[in-house]
């Protein structure tokens, strides 16, 4: 693991000095910035020949375990079915790659490329999936899906039928790959939840991270919890 990460280091110093320019799907942004016309029409629009993404804005950031951003678009040519915006999750700051090596964005890659497609459940769907092995670059473009659904957060109540709904979707998620031999092959990479936790303690010492933000939260920790 100490090797990967001085890897990475290395691939990030090196991207920042060239500052490769997208232009194919194979390759892959190494900032919303950098982001060309061409590579969006070479990974939204390589099945509807004769069209192309002539113009796009980019939305304002957001970061956090990702860096997270909206790009609106537009086509010159007959566009029906492509989105109008869409919603990105890069590993491009140098902290997201060494925290995703530890198995996220491989996990997450393989989910969308290998796993959504064969599940009827509500999802985000992805229209382009990659990473790169070595610098742990990644990129996922998914539809928006803001105005269709609302996000739960901190202050969400979840009444019983919530809380129904989501035990049912998650155990027709695990049945549809329970004992699977999908997982001797083609998801043979997906990683088990206690090797990413075992290796987010060993190598990035998660322990002291947890220990260090409940004391940083003191001020809006109960008292009572606290104390345990």
């Amino acid at each position: 693991m100490t090797d990967r990460i001085e890897r990475i280091r290395q691939e990030y110093a090196k991207e920042r000095l060239e500052e490769p320019i997208p232009r194919t799907a194979l390759d892959i942004p190494v900032s919303y910035e950098a982001i060309t016309a061409e590579w969006l029409t070479a990974v939204l629009c390589a099945d509807l020949p004769g069209v192309s993404v002539s113009d796009f804005q980019l939305g304002p950031p957001d970061s956090g375990t990702a860096n997270r951003r909206r790009i609106h678009l537009s086509y010159a040519g007959d566009a029906a079915g492509l989105p109008r915006t869409v919603f990105c999750k890069a590993s491009h700051d140098l902290n997201n790659r060494i925290i995703l090596s530890n198995g996220g964005i491989l996990s997450e890659v393989t989910f969308y490329n290998k796993v959504r497609s064969r599940l009827s459940i509500d999802a985000p769907v992805a229209v382009h999936a990659t990473y790169d092995p070595t610098s742990y670059l990644s990129i996922i473009i998914l539809r928006d899906m803001a105005g269709d659904v609302s996000f739960c957060d901190e202050a969400t109540v979840i009444d019983f039928d919530k809380a129904r709904s989501q035990m049912r979707l998650l155990g027709s998620l695990h049945a549809q790959f329970h004992e699977s031999p999908l997982f001797d092959s083609e998801l043979s990479e997906i990683l088990t939840w206690q090797w990413r936790s075992r290796n987010m303690i060993r190598h990035h010492d998660l322990e002291a991270c947890c220990a260090n933000g409940f004391r940083a939260a003191r001020d809006v920790i109960p008292e009572s919890l606290f104390k345990r």
